[in-house]
């Protein structure tokens, strides 16, 4: 990047994307970029996956930033990640923390995927705080927030095209 950029100075205009974005070169030309144009980088980009999977974009990860956007902000901060909300959690964090340990501790001399074994905690703890009850198919559930993260995080050539 700064190569390309060099001739122009630390920044340079990516005109293959669409919307066109800036690309900076340097963590100081980002920062004044953010500086001055905070609200435009504020924004979200429209993904064709957000418009099929997440209700039109309609959920905080992808809604563009706006009124709708900061009401889902305030309502997740408040109800959601306050930190009584957080704190009355603990029981589960812990006892799922534990059933890890123990299950860890079981498969001594043997291999162990300890990225599968976090993953089924995590999905366990979201489950129990939100519905009060592990999953009983959180093995299906962890492949299809896989997936759904393998491709939203790719683009599709719709996304390229306004």
């Amino acid at each position: 990047t700064r190569r390309k950029s060099a001739p122009t100075g630390t920044c340079r205009p990516d005109t293959a994307s669409r919307p066109p974005r800036i690309v900076a070169s340097t963590p100081r030309a980002a920062k004044e970029v953010l500086k001055t144009h905070d609200l435009s980088c504020a924004d979200r980009p429209d993904m064709l996956l957000g418009r099929i999977m997440l209700k039109n974009s309609r959920d905080i990860v992808l809604a563009p930033y706006g009124d709708y956007w900061r009401q889902m902000r305030k309502i997740s901060t408040s109800e959601l990640l306050s930190a009584n909300k957080v704190r009355s959690f603990r029981n589960i964090r812990e006892e799922e923390s534990w059933q890890l340990v123990e299950s860890v501790r079981s498969s001594v001399g043997s291999p162990v995927n300890f990225s599968t074994q976090v993953t089924g905690m995590a999905n366990a703890v979201i489950c129990r705080a939100a519905i009060g009850k592990k999953c009983a198919y959180q093995d299906e559930l962890i492949e299809v927030v896989e997936d759904i993260a393998y491709w939203g995080s790719g683009f599709f050539v719709a996304d390229l095209f306004p």
